[in-house]
């Protein structure tokens, strides 16, 4: 798929993400295709109304160049959020290294004593490519990096998150990250009923991560044939049991329950525990 290449007005856009003051995306779309992500939406802001999401990308050419005109509007307290409706570190930044760019810019404005203190930066992927910048983001005092995981097999990976780092990539680079000394953070989700394995992913993580989120799966943004249909490759038997726990708002509940118990035994902050269940 050749991506296409495009000029933007803003790279930096404010954030309806709690706690976030504003959101950079390098990129529209994101080609590792996850058959649950709720971005979706996002095609019919970007003349994308007919394609698949997930297979296309847009390329944000002048990304650098207005950077710096959109970060003169932040205040000391704001943070950044790289990646909300994409993955800064898809396959597409290996060539164009935009987020790379991005990175090296705060750099240089942060060194310009603009602020007292530096921005607060958070980055979200899934994918292992951030390892290549750990030179930059132990540059940025004030940076977080964290892997969203959701599955452990890669059965589950290659149906749910074709196009994705296999979860052993990503747990790797989680350590790496952290024992860099980097301020790394894990996103569980979204929790898939009966195939996302919670205990299995705090104990894989323990020892690697500061915080860890959570998010139940929300099924209302237009993608729910599509999970249904990759719960029937991974296991027609869950199909049934499946249906009825997204619709089930005290399942969720003892999902948010276990969530939360993990994390106080493995001594893990929980910084936020999302919940979209009972609507379609």
């Amino acid at each position: 798929m050749q991506p296409k290449e495009i000029e933007a007005r803003h790279i930096i856009t404010k954030s309806k993400l709690p706690g976030l003051s504003y959101c950079i995306n390098p990129y529209i779309g994101c080609l590792h295709a996850c058959v649950y992500c709720y971005a979706g939406f996002m095609r019919r802001f970007t003349n994308h109304c007919n394609d698949k999401w997930g297979s296309f990308v847009d390329v944000k050419m002048n990304a650098d160049k207005i950077f710096s005109d959109d970060f003169a509007h932040l205040k000391p307290n704001d943070s950044l959020f790289f990646g909300s409706v994409t993955d800064v570190y898809q396959p597409a930044e290996s060539r164009y290294q935009l987020t790379r760019s991005l990175l090296k810019l705060i750099i240089q404005k942060q060194k310009s004593a603009l602020f007292s203190e530096p921005v607060e930066m958070s980055i979200l992927t899934k994918s292992d490519l951030v390892l290549r910048d750990i030179d930059l983001l132990l540059q940025i005092p004030s940076c977080s990096v964290g892997f969203s995981i959701a599955l452990m097999d890669e059965k589950a990976r290659r149906i749910f998150e074709p196009c994705a780092s296999p979860v052993k990539q990503r747990l790797a680079a989680l350590r790496e990250l952290h024992q860099a000394g980097i301020q790394t953070f894990v996103f569980l989700g979204p929790i898939l009923p009966f195939i996302t394995p919670i205990k299995a992913i705090f104990q894989e993580i323990d020892g690697s991560v500061d915080s860890i989120f959570g998010e139940t799966l929300n099924t209302r943004c237009g993608n729910l044939s599509q999970i249904y249909s990759a719960v029937l490759k991974y296991d027609r038997c869950l199909l049934n049991s499946f249906q009825q726990a997204i619709q089930n708002i005290e399942y969720w509940m003892s999902i948010e329950s276990l969530f939360r118990a993990q994390a106080d035994q493995y001594h893990l902050t929980v910084e936020g525990f999302y919940c979209h269940s009972g609507t379609q």
